[in-house]
């Protein structure tokens, strides 16, 4: 597997792991800005000469917020997610970012042990969150260590 940096023919698979993964999926055009915003970090997850996976976060100050994390269905437990977060934290703690943020669906048990099992901890819910089902977010956050 070998994580690098997302590029514009990418966003076809991003895409279709995209709607793979989330109920309101964004399409191709919503990660354009992510490929060239200073602040972004927007990294693939290669394997066997396709994606696997891909995150995106980007940085504000000392603050980062993950916009995405996915992984395709059937590799999903094999340890591609936590090497594209592990990656993400490296390069967002080179922004300058101290703590990363994100939200998720109250309802969704699997990232929310994810996240717990990578350090991060439950803060807040975000009411209606989702203008799609009207589910609550859980707001997650994890202090990016030097």
């Amino acid at each position: 597997m070998t994580i690098r940096r997302a590029t514009p023919a990418d966003l076809a698979a991003i895409a279709a792991i995209e709607a793979e993964s989330f109920p309101s999926p964004w399409g191709e055009d919503g990660y354009l800005p992510e490929l060239t915003r200073p602040a972004s970090v927007f990294l693939t997850a290669e394997s066997a000469g396709a994606v696997a996976g891909y995150g995106c976060a980007f940085a504000v100050i000392d603050e980062a917020h993950l916009l995405k994390l996915a992984v395709r269905p059937a590799l999903r437990r094999q340890g591609i997610g936590r090497a594209l977060l592990a990656a993400l934290v490296a390069a967002l703690r080179e922004l300058g970012a101290r703590e990363l943020w994100l939200e998720v669906r109250a309802g969704n048990e699997a990232a929310r042990g994810f996240y717990r099992r990578l350090g991060f901890g439950e803060v807040g819910v975000r009411r209606h969150y989702y203008s799609d089902t009207g589910e609550d977010a859980v707001v997650l956050v994890r202090e990016l260590e030097d």
